[in-house]
């Protein structure tokens, strides 16, 4: 079953958009809900399919316009997911109605990353290697100063304002700037991690998956 937003009356739906990525790059299939309508017990879904991205700044500039794409009609993004076109198909109740909502990003958003490096605001300094975890902490052992994002692989870990920064729901911390030798509490965990970049850029577009957390290095 397939029909336009302009044609969409029904009350609550899941949108998933689309568009072509680079290669090496891992399937992403984003989704949007109208939680109001939700509430009232129906469910329709909007698909246009599946995505990818290599490069991560990409991805969160597409990402970005999605969300506002959702909101302009009335749904709320739920992020993306490192899932493809069957997948969420297998995901959906038998008596949910699919159709195509037609999104694609724009060339400028799929092409962010090389914009970015071209225009001098793109930092490829990765300090993931000389920085270190150690009991309820990360410490910095570069010569420089850092800022360290990180996520925990079990819920419920860390504590205060790191408080269940957890990996598999692309729930992340970032430390304040540690100069070389600094340390920052992020409370208990059993697994953790980080990715690291040399101040003054900053860890952003981050994702978890495959058992890594990756990102890009922007500089301010």
């Amino acid at each position: 079953m397939k029909a336009t937003l302009q044609n969409l009356t029904w009350s609550a739906a899941v949108v998933l958009c689309a568009f072509a990525g680079g290669a090496n790059a891992d399937p992403q299939t984003c989704i949007a809900l109208n939680t109001v309508e939700l509430k009232a017990g129906k469910t329709i879904y909007l698909f246009s399919g599946t995505f990818a991205v290599a490069d991560p700044q990409g991805h969160e500039a597409a990402l970005q316009e999605w969300t506002q794409y959702a909101t302009s009609h009335g749904f709320e993004s739920m992020g993306c997911d490192p899932r493809n076109y069957k997948d969420e198909l297998a995901g959906i109740p038998p008596d949910a109605k699919v159709v195509s909502s037609g999104w694609t990003p724009s060339q400028a958003a799929i092409h962010a990353g090389s914009i970015a490096f071209n225009s001098g605001k793109r930092n490829f300094r990765n300090a993931s290697a000389c920085v270190q975890n150690v009991p309820e902490a990360l410490l910095n052992k570069c010569d420089y100063p850092v800022k360290i994002a990180f996520c925990f692989e079990d819920p419920m870990s860390g504590s205060g304002n790191t408080f269940d920064k957890t990996c598999s729901t692309q729930n992340f911390g970032i430390t304040a700037l540690l100069a070389a030798g600094e340390h920052e509490q992020v409370g208990t965990y059993k697994y953790m991690y980080f990715f690291a970049c040399e101040a003054p850029a900053a860890p952003t577009a981050l994702r978890f998956q495959q058992n890594a957390l990756t990102g890009v290095c922007l500089a301010p």
